[in-house]
């Protein structure tokens, strides 16, 4: 008995153990005789109504572990009467073991939604598991007996299949990126996972792939892509790209090599006065003109707030000078709002190996600035004679004023027997006192009724808007406070200050007598035309509260 397989054994009535044979020891780590009386496993004890004995039990053994057996046996009796079981225990812990991990990795297939394709040694499909179909469109018939080709029409490519057997052959899962081929013909990207199955001698007799869909992640791969390399406003790549592709274009074969560093003009004067929107259409409108006017194989990127690089391989310093004109022709034609669009623009060559790429771009934004300061001021005075005349376009009536204004403070200025210069600044001030109205809508400007309360408090923010638009000029910069406090009254109540007597400009208290006489005798939707004695009566009335006495009283001496 002690060479048997089987462990033989005798229970009574009770199930509970008579006899068992000495074999237990080397299973369970019990003495035959530590095991007498008690149970056989968890057999139940209500066995006596069986007519034969054929049962799985668990045992545990000495060590705390448990082992499955199959009992199977005969009933003994005694002149009829029933006295238990005799029969045998046969180890079945492996095969029970294979059954359950069997049922486990049968309802991981079951349930898992990536698709798991079985083949043999030869490559042919032998079993499938159920979310294949959802993701390939084919059945299993439809795949059984076919080569993972129908899937991916690259399988069998000569390099890649040549790694797959290398990894196979270390032993290694096979990992792989490859555009699976749907049933209807759809294509999505899919990631692989191979691995092969062994006989003991070592043999590979089955592969099993694991097919993952990973077209979202590679979606969100490119978009994360995008937010990390592009600029988001406009479209271009940003500075970070521009540095990680600079190495690519820094080659002998690219010489010689042209940096074009470009900066807009006139941005924060966008942004100060019409708001971030119109500053971001400012940019938006450069990097479009830059991007078309490049060639396909210029990389064109945004590297600051206002400031672009365009980096043109095999190019000549006749080409960028072109490239530089070409843009700068087609900024003349555009404008955003009433901003014509207008940028500095220095370039520089890299002609052999041994110069510093990074020395050629400082030498590109040196010129750059070069060209800024030599035409800024120019540019910003183009910048507000536009906006003038967009304004003007707007509302006519604005223009009339304007130019009307102008002659008064000039005749005002020479009665004061003020200096050549101070008078040439009150004409200059006369015609732009409102150019802050350029922030206006039309139908503010235009409108033929009273305005609302609403509406007046927009207006009244003219003159903050003309400070700042006229202030970013250096030639224009002493004009500024004559136009923010043209508004101003001598008793303080105006705005937006509330400055008071003399406190109150000489440019600007000039401009608010001129001004006040030339709204009330012009045409007016909302108001009679008033004659020239009855705007004078008018004026008289309110000097010393409105308005300076002194200049007043020059001005009325000059109209009679």
């Amino acid at each position: 008995m002690e060479k048997l397989r089987e462990i033989v054994f005798e229970i009574d009535g009770d199930a509970r153990i008579r006899y068992i044979s000495p074999n237990v020891k080397a299973l369970t780590g019990y003495e035959p005789e530590e095991l007498l009386g008690g149970p056989l496993g968890d057999l139940p004890l209500d066995v006596k109504n069986d007519r034969s004995l054929n049962r799985t039990l668990r045992l545990e053994t000495k060590d705390g572990r448990t082992l499955h057996f199959r009992a199977s046996g005969s009933k003994t009796e005694v002149r009829g009467v029933f006295k238990g079981f005799k029969g045998t225990l046969t180890d079945i812990t492996e095969t029970m073991r294979t059954a359950e991990r069997e049922r486990f990795l049968s309802t991981v297939l079951m349930g898992i939604s990536d698709s798991v394709i079985v083949t043999n040694a030869s490559f042919r499909i032998t079993d499938v598991n159920p979310a294949t179909h959802k993701n390939t469109g084919y059945s299993a018939g439809e795949l059984i007996g076919a080569t993972p080709g129908i899937l991916f029409k690259d399988f069998f490519n000569k390099d890649s299949f040549t790694k797959f057997l290398s990894d196979i052959k270390r032993r290694l899962i096979h990992t792989r990126e490859g555009r699976l081929c749907k049933k209807d013909g759809t294509v999505v990207m899919s990631e692989v996972k191979i691995s092969s199955l062994v006989t003991e001698e070592g043999a590979v007799y089955a592969y099993v792939g694991i097919i993952r869909d990973i077209s979202a992640y590679k979606e969100r791969e490119k978009q994360l892509f995008e937010y990390s390399y592009h600029d988001n406003l406009t479209g271009l790549y940003n500075r970070r790209y521009c540095e990680s592709r600079t190495p690519e274009f820094d080659r002998p074969q690219h010489l010689p090599l042209g940096v074009i560093v470009v900066d807009i003009n006139g941005l924060k004067l966008m942004n100060d006065v019409f708001g971030h929107r119109q500053g971001d259409e400012l940019i938006r409108t450069t990097a479009r003109i830059l991007s078309e006017s490049a060639g396909k194989q210029d990389l064109v990127c945004r590297t600051g707030g206002d400031e672009f690089e365009i980096i043109t391989p095999g190019t000549s310093e006749e080409k960028l000078e072109k490239f530089t004109q070409r843009i700068h022709k087609r900024a003349r034609g555009t404008a955003v709002g009433s901003i014509q669009v207008s940028f500095a623009a220095g370039y520089a060559l890299k002609r052999s190996p041994e110069q510093d790429l990074e020395l050629v771009r400082q030498e590109a934004e040196n010129n750059m600035y070069g060209n800024k300061i030599e035409f800024a001021d120019l540019l910003k005075n183009q910048m507000i004679h536009l906006m003038l005349k967009d304004l003007n376009r707007i509302s006519n009536r604005e223009y009339t004023h304007g130019k009307r204004v102008s002659q008064y403070c000039e005749i005002i200025g020479r009665t004061l027997k003020l200096e050549d210069k101070e008078v040439a600044n009150l004409r200059i001030l006369g015609e732009i006192h409102d150019i802050g109205k350029i922030k206006l809508s039309g139908d503010i400007l235009n409108k033929p009724a009273r305005l609302t309360p609403d509406e007046c408090e927009e207006v009244k923010k003219h003159p903050v808007t003309g400070y700042q638009i006229v202030k970013s000029v250096d030639e224009f910069t002493s004009l500024a406070e004559g136009i923010l406090y043209h508004h101003e009254r001598w008793d303080g109540r105006g705005y937006p200050k509330g400055l008071s007597g003399k406190m109150i400009p000489l440019q600007s208290r000039i401009i608010a007598v001129a001004d006040a006489y030339e709204a009330m005798t012009s045409n007016r939707s909302w108001a009679r035309r008033k004659n020239r004695e009855e705007a004078v009566a008018e004026m008289r009335r309110h000097s010393g509260s409105q308005f300076d006495p002194e200049i007043l009283d020059t001005f009325i001496r000059i109209l009679t």
